[in-house]
């Protein structure tokens, strides 16, 4: 176990008491075993939320949502903290625009790590925070101004000397130009694609009792309006990219899915007793297992707002997320949400 410098550790704990008050830790395993911190902003200041810890055997690309939630309360995912994933076998992570800081070690020894995508608000990275990364080859950044970088360098040499730094064109010059660090990375790029999480359930599949199936689309490009599944006179009404109506008593049961061709959807079966509503800015949620799971992706399938199911009825505010349409999937439900 690497030591954590006492005297960083102590400035750090003193700008946190300025700046929030502590809540109670958050401890989620819906992005692949990745735990929270969470505080409460202090003086009209935003909640946040610290990446504190991982675990050991993550694996692939990691998605750190933008924002998660405990006890109802939205928390904007913000710093990466000291040695959060430390040790891990990731081998790529993608941060999103929130992240203001990457504290020291946070990456320590992550000798599978290849990639790193880091959004618009980074402002700083913490000494050694990509230490004994050897396989480190591109580091994509989107934020207009360079961060700000411990006096020990984030990077071992030979990372340095052969990483790939990928920033948007228009910012290129405030990097090449940087005295205190960038300026010496030469190897620039344009910003390459960057991943994206695989996207939910997106289509309501019927099924009916002589075995066929009816499928209709939650995407909506045109009109972005909310589906809806509704009871008309004996009918059963869906509305989304298109609109089906077919008699309830023909009706076997409706599942929810993701198309894995035109004409084919892979069935995530919803829950029979467990129910989404939606009142006003909040989500609640009933009957599904406590420990499930509950995320909100954006119309670009980022996870947005994460939470765990701890009772029988769970509400998840959106008042701290843009007006826009969302997709919830709690548990093996999925459904589409627009917050105005």
């Amino acid at each position: 176990m690497k030591c954590m410098k006492k005297k960083t550790l102590l400035i750090a704990f003193m700008l946190a008491l300025v700046s929030v008050t502590a809540s109670a830790n958050l401890r989620t395993e819906g992005l692949n075993g990745v735990y929270y911190s969470c505080y409460e902003g202090w003086d009209g200041g935003e909640n946040e939320a610290y990446v504190r810890d991982a675990d050991d055997n993550l694996t692939g690309t990691i998605f750190i949502p933008e924002y998660v939630m405990e006890n109802g309360i939205t928390y904007k995912v913000a710093v990466i903290d000291e040695n959060a994933f430390e040790d891990c076998q990731l081998s790529a992570i993608v941060l999103p625009d929130g992240v203001r800081s990457i504290n020291e070690d946070a990456f320590w020894k992550c000798r599978n790590l290849t990639a790193v995508y880091v959004g618009k608000g980074l402002t700083y990275i913490g000494e050694d925070a990509f230490e004994d990364c050897p396989k480190l080859k591109d580091l994509t950044i989107l934020a207009e101004m360079p961060p700000r970088v411990s006096r020990y360098h984030p990077f071992d040499e030979e990372v340095i000397a052969n990483m790939n730094v990928h920033v948007p064109t228009a910012y290129l010059a405030n990097y090449q130009s940087d005295e205190q660090f960038w300026g010496q990375i030469s190897h620039y790029d344009d910003v390459i694609n960057i991943p994206q999480p695989a996207a939910g359930p997106n289509a309501v599949i019927v099924h009916m009792k002589d075995g066929s199936k009816n499928i209709v689309s939650l995407e909506d490009p045109v009109s972005g309006q909310t589906p809806t599944i509704s009871f008309d006179g004996g009918d059963l009404v869906v509305k989304g990219g298109q609109t089906l109506r077919v008699r309830l008593s023909e009706v076997k049961r409706y599942t929810f899915g993701v198309y894995a061709h035109e004409k084919e959807v892979i069935d995530t079966s919803i829950g029979k007793k467990s129910s989404i509503v939606l009142q006003g800015n909040d989500v609640i949620i009933s009957n599904l297992p406590i420990g499930s799971i509950a995320t909100i992706y954006n119309v670009s399938g980022v996870a947005v707002l994460q939470t765990e199911i701890g009772s029988q009825e769970a509400r998840l505010s959106l008042s701290g997320l843009p007006a826009g349409i969302y997709i919830l999937k709690a548990g093996s439900q999925t459904l589409k949400i627009q917050k105005s």
